[in-house]
Formats: C-alpha cells, sequence, structure tokens
C-alpha cells in the first residue's frame, strides 16, 4: 500500500536508492570474510523486501496515475 503524498517520482528516486544498495551488498558480500557475511545478507534480505514493496508501489501509481513514468525495468537497468 502506498503512503499519502508519495508520488510516482519519489517512489523511482527510492527505487533506484535500494537498487543502488542491493548491487553495493552484492559486490561487498563477493569479498567479506565469513564473519561478516551473516550481517550482508541479513541486510540484502531486508533491501530486496523493500525493493518489492516499492515495485508494487510503482506499478500501481503508474497505472493509476500519470502515463508519463517509465516501466520499472527501466529504472532498474543500467
Amino acid at each position: 500500500m502506498q503512503s499519502p503524498g508519495l508520488d510516482g517520482r519519489s517512489l523511482m528516486m527510492a527505487i533506484r536508492a535500494v537498487h543502488e544498495t542491493v548491487l553495493r551488498l552484492e559486490a561487498a558480500l563477493k569479498d567479506a570474510p565469513p564473519s561478516e557475511r551473516l550481517n550482508l545478507i541479513e541486510q540484502l534480505v531486508s533491501y530486496d523486501e523493500a525493493a518489492e514493496a516499492l515495485k508494487h508501489a510503482y506499478v500501481h501509481e503508474r497505472v493509476s496515475g500519470p502515463r508519463s513514468l517509465p516501466p520499472y525495468e527501466a529504472i532498474v537497468s543500467g
């Protein structure tokens, strides 16, 4: 469910920020010592869950709001 006052553009910026954090965490996990991996995995799961919630809110906003919003896939690619 979308929060009041959270428009498509705000959701788009949040999606980009979360996506960048997921990429950073995935990269950090590859080289992380065993003692840090559990913490990174927990963070990654939390960010993945947030990304999914943002995706659903954005798709809803895009369908019901202005058509000028790009497709979700365009936000998280490249």
